[in-house]
């Protein structure tokens, strides 16, 4: 696949990036929550988890209404907005999502803020699939899945740590299987020992990472002493 041939047929780019504060020992993906991400295997409805703050709510002056971005059953694009409830959990969605790419604080109750404190999304059945830090106004999670009709491009990759540790990039296709035999995962880049403290590894896949609908794309770490990692990477999606 050329430059000149991704351009011309370029649909758009999603940058996703995240961070795991705390990676000890056994491999973890790198979204705010930690530990490993709950890939879900049957879409369901998601709400804002009980437990927050009386500021995020529909009438406060903190976050009043979280986008979800993600896949509903088919794999197709959706987004709902939810209306916050403070301590409470809100009500769920309309739409039910297999994944979830992204979600944001997409309105507040006073100019510059976001939400008050952390807004865990979780399913009707109670796993959670993303989560905003306190005051952050947006998930951290490199973590993607290409929606259907789409091909993703991974063109660039970046990962910074604060103590040595390694960094796998995986793709898992077909993600929508329901028997077996299933797609395992796949390692696509392996990186080392990485540390940088003050600036981050950087990789420009000039040959591009091909990955096809209905893929899986995430990155995570392992044997690290609490390490601190931040990771992002770039899809053109096509």
């Amino acid at each position: 696949m050329s430059y000149s041939r991704l351009d011309k047929e370029n649909n758009g780019t999603v940058q996703k990036f995240g961070r795991n504060s705390s990676i000890s020992g056994p491999l973890e993906d790198i979204w705010t929550v930690g530990g490993a991400y709950n890939f879900l295997t049957a879409a369901d409805t998601v709400r804002v988890a009980a437990g927050g703050d009386a500021a995020d709510t529909a009438a406060g002056l903190g976050a009043r209404e979280i986008t979800v971005e993600g896949l509903d059953a088919q794999g197709n694009e959706i987004s709902e907005t939810i209306a916050t409830a403070g301590i409470s959990a809100s009500a769920s969605t309309t739409e039910s999502f297999i994944r979830i790419n992204r979600a944001y604080v997409s309105a507040s109750g006073a100019y510059g803020a976001a939400n008050t404190a952390n807004v865990v999304i979780q399913t009707t059945g109670g796993t959670t699939v993303a989560q905003i830090d306190a005051g952050l106004g947006q998930t951290l999670q490199a973590i993607y899945t290409v929606p259907r009709g789409k091909t993703g491009f991974i063109t660039r990759v970046q990962v910074s740590s604060s103590i040595a540790l390694d960094v796998l990039l995986t793709t898992r296709s077909d993600i929508l299987a329901s028997a077996a035999p299933y797609q395992a995962p796949r390692i696509r880049q392996f990186w080392a020992n990485v540390q940088f403290t003050t600036a981050a590894t950087q990789t420009n896949l000039d040959s591009f990472i091909e990955v096809p609908e209905l893929t899986d794309i995430w990155i995570s770490g392992q044997n690290g002493s609490a390490s601190d990692v931040s990771a992002s990477f770039d899809v053109t999606l096509v």
